[in-house]
């Protein structure tokens, strides 16, 4: 579990910068704007994971990706809640990825693996490489390729690092939002008071 901790101070200066007599943001907006910050955070974590791994694994669409990738917010009573974010790294079957399977002598070979003793059949009318599990002639699995070293290396290299820096652009456009056009509540430009 990674986490990151958030620096008040630097947001207390976005709200003075917004707002310097303190007039239209106080406390609650903060919070509010914090909030909303991590449920825009969660959706660019899925988006920009999905995306760079679809690229980083070979991955012929997102589709195996989305259904492995799961983000919740999780909100606290009277304060700032938290983002988990979880990723399925257990393999993935050889119809995910792109390239075209060859069938070779020991088996089959897809973007210069050699998976042995596996073989082209069908399920559901689907062209899959599959396995025996056994000695018999079922039961039958589609083969595997390991990705967790990959997905994981991918996401500490390129997801982790942009998130504070991601974070606090959230915040600011929200308070900025909050001060300037009164959006959420809060009392600005357009004359609530």
């Amino acid at each position: 579990m990674h986490q990151f901790e958030v620096d008040y101070k630097l947001l207390y200066g976005y709200m003075d910068e917004f707002d310097p007599d303190n007039i239209t943001l106080n406390e609650r907006d903060l919070v509010m704007a914090i909030n909303r910050a991590l449920r825009r955070l969660a959706a660019y974590i899925r988006r920009r994971s999905s995306a760079g791994l679809k690229t980083e694994l070979d991955l012929r669409n997102t589709k195996a990706l989305r259904r492995r990738l799961k983000d919740k917010y999780i909100p606290e009573h009277k304060g700032a809640g938290h983002v988990q974010a979880w990723y399925g790294k257990n393999d993935l079957g050889l119809s995910a990825f792109k390239g075209r399977p060859k069938k070779t002598a020991k088996g089959v070979s897809l973007n210069g693996r050699e998976y042995e003793g596996a073989f082209f059949g069908k399920v559901k009318g689907k062209r899959l490489v599959l396995q025996r599990v056994g000695d018999k002639a079922f039961p039958v699995v589609e083969v595997q390729a390991p990705v967790a070293d990959k997905m994981g290396g991918y996401i500490e290299r390129e997801i982790l690092p942009d998130l504070v820096n991601e974070f606090n652009r959230l915040v600011k456009a929200d308070l900025r939002a909050r001060a300037l056009f009164g959006v959420g509540g809060a009392r600005g430009a357009n004359g609530r008071v």
